[in-house]
């Protein structure tokens, strides 16, 4: 069954900020829906990283629910915080994902 992929707002903005293109977002979101694995565990094996180019595109696997949620990019500069910001909003992240997927039907 394929993943669904879902985004925040956060991500969004993020994405425009660093100049990622929609094509390559669309790339990753559909190789997501069938590989959610793909990039690099971020210590937990639902948090990963894709880089594209010099950025960091970070994404949370659900596969409790079949679902992936893309939260944020940035760059090696801040890194490190940015995956700090991810794991402090773990809890809320999911609660979204399960309103979105109740809200679709899935």
């Amino acid at each position: 069954m394929p993943y669904v992929v879902l985004s925040t707002d956060h991500f969004e903005k993020k994405a425009k900020f660093y100049n990622i293109p929609e094509e390559k977002i669309t790339e990753l979101s559909k190789e997501l829906k069938v590989n959610p694995n793909v990039g690099k565990p971020l210590g937990y094996k639902f948090l990963r990283e894709r880089r594209y180019n010099d950025k960091r595109i970070y994404f949370l696997v659900y596969e409790d629910l079949s679902a992936v949620l893309l939260v944020s990019v940035s760059d090696k500069k801040t890194q490190e915080n940015t995956i700090e910001q991810i794991k402090f909003s773990f809890d809320e992240y999911k609660l979204r994902v399960k309103r979105e997927l109740m809200k679709t039907g899935n």
